[in-house]
């Protein structure tokens, strides 16, 4: 367990993070971090990432869909604008929070998360 919340002076996460392959949960909720490192891919195990209130967080590792372990994302109260495409693959999904945030839709891959269980809102522009 990794808890870095509410340090405002945090502001970027050292690609070193990825060395840490039994974490299971990372809490970077309300810093000042504008994206996640691709390395932050590596943390199979990792079943909580929480990015709430990150309000200068614009971007998502591309290759999130590594994170097949996931079971609960929150992205809320951050300035994201697009999900990763590869969010289909996170098939162990049950809670994704996405409320208030400036996403303009959600990838198509959504539709795959069959266990999810709490979606905080959906936007759909060609879905």
């Amino acid at each position: 367990m990794l808890s870095l919340s509410s340090y405002k002076s945090i502001t970027k996460v050292s690609n070193s993070i990825g060395n840490l392959i039994d974490l299971r949960y990372l809490n970077l909720s309300h810093t000042s971090i504008e994206r996640l490192p691709s390395e932050t891919c590596k943390l199979y195990h990792l079943q909580f990432l929480l990015l709430a209130g990150c309000k200068r967080l614009i971007e998502l590792p591309e290759d999130m869909g590594k994170l097949v372990n996931l079971y609960y994302l929150d992205v809320s109260n951050t300035a994201l604008k697009e999900m990763p495409e590869d969010m289909g693959k996170l098939v162990n999904l049950r809670h994704l929070d996405v409320s208030d945030t400036v996403l303009r839709e959600m990838p198509i891959q959504i539709t795959k998360l069959q266990n999810l269980k709490t979606l905080s809102d959906f936007l759909s522009a060609n879905i």
